[in-house]
This record gives structure tokens, sequence and C-alpha cells, in this order.
């Protein structure tokens, strides 16, 4: 039902059925720890922008890292739980088994969360009194948006809002928060750094959709895909994943031609494209991958941006 953002696996990567984990194992596979790479990419060229201004202090970038992690992982707990509750998660519909199959208590569930939050919290107080209340602001509209993603009364993601929010919260909100640590600054450049990648997590979160569409509107969940209709989605996919490219040409190279490192990557978005445009049982097929997929660009692209900040700054 939810997307490789918020953390849920794509067919190829399930446990196998009758196969339900437990003890620690249950504990870690809840968190979503294939989902990291969301919140930690959009960091990395956070921190990597803030070293090209000459502010580093590793203490910090490392504390960055972690409690921008655990926040995400209370989100994706969150998501979980009322996901279960609002009847959006079943065992024939559910990529996430965390509560469908019991692998943990809905209480269980509620307290990890409920961990998360506050670990992710004391980091971020720390941050601040190192920092400045601009900290702040930033950590409580991405812990407004990563509790609300899924919660009551808002719970947006079901009102057509969940692409919006996802794009705040990975995008700028993360890589300014990352910078910011550093600078104690609130830049242009960060801002605009962070836009390609918010649009390549709002394509895992759209990709997700698209291929759940049925399922969600059985629950009365509305997403863009929904709305947009399946000619539609494949186009608004398209956009996503091509449109950072053009940044990278005509904005990135500018700042850096470094940054061009991450433009060969652009075969990955066309081979995606590719199994897009194919009869409606291939489709289904190819729909059945790509989130996981699309969340694998965010790794190369994303890192490849990040190196290539740092080598115009270390060559």
């Amino acid at each position: 039902m939810t997307n490789s953002v918020d953390g849920r696996k794509c067919a190829s990567s399930l446990p196998e059925r009758g196969v339900v984990p437990r003890g620690p194992k249950a504990w870690l596979l809840a968190t979503r720890p294939w989902s990291f790479p969301a919140s930690i990419v959009p960091m990395l060229v956070g921190g990597a922008l803030a070293y090209r201004a000459d502010f580093w202090h590793w203490p910090l970038f490392l504390l960055t890292l972690l409690g921008g992690l655990f926040f995400h992982i209370g989100a994706n707990l969150t998501n979980t739980y009322f996901d279960f509750q609002r009847g959006a998660d079943t065992v024939e519909h559910a990529d996430d088994r965390t509560l469908v199959d019991s692998m943990l208590r809905p209480r269980d569930v509620l307290l990890l969360t409920g961990f998360f939050f506050l670990a992710g919290s004391a980091i971020g107080g720390y941050l601040v009194s190192q920092s400045g209340w601009e900290l702040l602001a930033l950590g409580a509209a991405g812990l407004f948006l990563g509790l609300f993603y899924t919660a009551s009364p808002l719970g947006y993601k079901y009102r057509t809002l969940g692409d919006v929010g996802i794009f705040i919260s990975f995008g700028p909100l993360l890589v300014l928060g990352s910078y910011f640590v550093q600078t104690e600054k609130l830049d242009l450049l960060p801002l605009l750094f962070s836009l390609p990648l918010g649009l390549l997590i709002v394509a895992i979160v759209h990709a997700n959709n698209y291929r759940d569409a049925e399922a969600d509107r059985r629950v009365g969940a509305r997403t863009l895909a929904q709305a947009l209709g399946e000619r539609g989605s494949r186009h608004a996919y398209y956009l996503l994943v091509l449109t950072p490219y053009a940044f990278v040409i005509a904005f990135g190279a500018a700042v850096t031609p470094w940054v061009l490192l991450a433009l060969p990557t652009i075969v990955l978005p066309l081979r995606m494209i590719r199994q897009l445009n194919v009869a409606d049982e291939e489709l289904r097929r190819g729909l059945a991958f790509l989130p996981q997929q699309t969340a694998n660009l965010i790794v190369v692209f994303g890192g490849l941006m990040a190196l290539g900040i740092l080598g115009s700054e270390l060559v």
C-alpha cells in the first residue's frame, strides 16, 4: 500500500509466505532498513554542500545522519500502524507484513515509534543548541509531515497530498537541515540541489501508488496516481525521473562540472520507462518491481551528485 520511502518492499523482496520473522529480526524488519537511503542521500548532499562552503564538523554530521534516520524510522512505523488500523493493509494486499502477519503487535509498533521519535527529538534538541532555532523549525516541520502522513486526523496521504509531503520532507527539509547544522545558514544553493532529489523520491512514492491504485481505491484512499489515471500516471513518472537530469545539465553543472558525474545514470530511468511501454500483463510485472528500481536510482544519482560536489572542492 505504501512505498519504498515510507518503507514498503516491492514484491521481489517480500519474505516467503509462511515464514514469519520473530524476535530481533522482526524488530529490524519493522524499521524497513531498505528505505533508509531515501533520507541518508539528501543529508549526504547537504553535508557535501556545507563542506564545499568550507564548513565541516564530523560529530555534528554523524549526529545529523542519526537524528534524521530516527525520524524516518518513526515515520515508517507510524505508517505501518495507521495503514493497518484503517484496513489499508490486509493479508492479501500488503507489502509491509509487520502487522498483517503478526510479526509484532500493534502496541509494540507504537512503543517502537515513540522510542525513535523521542530519540530523534533528543538528538535534534542538541543540534538546535549547537546551530540555531531555524533548525528547530525545520525539524518540527519534518516531524509533522512524517507523523501525519497517515496518522489521524489528517492522514494527508489519503487526501491526494502524499506526494507533496514526501517532496518537502525528503527534499528541502533534509538537505537544508544537514547544510544548516554545519554552516548555521539557510542558503539558496542547498534548496536548489534538494529539488532533483525530492523529485526522485516522490517518483518512488508515485511508482508504488501507480502499482497499487486499485488496492488503494478499495479502501477509499485517494492518491495522485488514482487522480491521473493509468496514462497520466505513466507520464507523471516520466517527468519525475527525467527532470532531475535537466537540473544536472542546466544548473548543477554551472555550479561545478563535477556534478555531471550523475548524468550517465540516466540509462536507469530510460530502462524503467521502456518497461512501462508494454502490454497489460507485462506492465503488471514491470510495476511490481518499479518502486524498488526507482529507490535504487536515488542511491546512484544522489550518491554521484554528492561525490561530484565533494570532488569540486577536493580537486
